[in-house]
């Protein structure tokens, strides 16, 4: 699946109140991040591709191993290559890895990424058609959502922003944010091979219902609230 004409993708809708809070003003991050597992370790972590490096290769082990996959360093969209990071094993991150099948799980060589601290999280609920975003441990967002029909099932898991992407086809309303799962179900969408994401739309109807290909919308006043907090590692954790 396609951002505008790219990816296929997960939409959301939220109170006036909550849009107010998440528009006034960006998320402070710190200036130095800890280590992973340690105990002053508050925020998720997400490693990039370093400057100049042209791909990065995921092993299955943290020492020595075999090759899963090999990223390009920037995704279809120019997007530097992310990874969302789950421990330090020394030489290499623990990392979770975009594409199929979900929730891979890989070790990159840390000298290839550069690790940031990322304060904002995104939790969706597909029961209660909710999506939540957190900051610091606190909601700043609370929004109603569509999913994925009975046919088209958004995927579950923990996954991660890959992408952001301003959008000028109302299908994907005004922003769009590409995830690091794949739809399982669809190979193909529109021309893109069924990656899910989070996006606005101008059918607001929609929201509250099991309706879209596996991804999650949002109304264009929640899509827009999620640029200002959103980048592009922010946790996404879909149950």
């Amino acid at each position: 699946m396609r951002f505008l004409k790219y990816v296929a993708l997960v939409g959301v809708v939220v109170v006036a109140a909550a849009v107010a809070a998440v528009t006034t003003g960006g998320v402070q991050l710190p200036e130095e991040i800890p280590l992973v597992g340690s105990a002053e370790a508050s925020a998720t972590q997400v490693a990039a591709v370093a400057e100049g490096v042209d791909e990065v290769v995921a092993f299955d082990a943290p020492d020595g191993g075999s090759e899963i996959e090999t990223f390009a360093a920037r995704t279809e969209y120019g997007t530097p290559v992310a990874f969302g990071v789950v421990a330090d094993r020394g030489n290499r991150l623990e990392v979770r890895l975009p594409g199929r099948p979900n929730g891979r799980i890989g070790f990159v060589d840390e000298g290839l990424v550069a690790v940031t601290p990322v304060a904002v999280s995104i939790d969706v609920d597909l029961a209660g058609h909710k999506l939540t975003v957190s900051q610091d441990g606190d909601t700043v967002l609370d929004a109603d959502i569509a999913i994925g029909s009975d046919e088209y099932p958004t995927p579950r898991g923990e996954f991660y922003v890959t992408d952001e992407l301003r959008s000028e086809d109302p299908a994907y309303g005004d922003w769009a944010f590409g995830i690091s799962a794949w739809s399982d179900v669809l190979t193909e969408f529109n021309g893109g091979s069924g990656q899910i994401g989070i996006h606005g739309t101008d059918d607001t109807s929609s929201i509250g219902q099991d309706v879209s290909h596996g991804c999650v919308r949002v109304t264009n006043d929640v899509a827009i609230a999620l640029a200002e907090l959103v980048e592009v590692g922010t946790p996404v954790t879909i149950h």
